[in-house]
């Protein structure tokens, strides 16, 4: 599935309307209205970018670029 990356947010309060990589728990919001959770760290920035997701049923990864994040949902 492709989607657009619309911003995040985290549980401290945080949040944009950029790409600015995953931080563990941080959420991404797609243009979908769909979420998902970071499972790890990794910088990579966009204003947004469009990422491919890839689920097996119980995990997901996320590619941005060439970027791969670990996604939990």
């Amino acid at each position: 599935m492709k989607a657009t990356i619309a911003g995040w947010y985290d549980d401290k309060g945080n949040q944009g309307e950029d790409f600015q990589g995953c931080d563990f728990g941080r959420t991404i919001v797609f243009d979908n209205n769909k979420i998902l959770h970071c499972t790890g760290y990794s910088y990579e920035y966009g204003y947004k970018p469009v990422a491919v997701i890839l689920s097996n049923g119980s995990s997901y990864k996320m590619i941005v670029t060439s970027t791969v994040f670990d996604m939990a949902r």
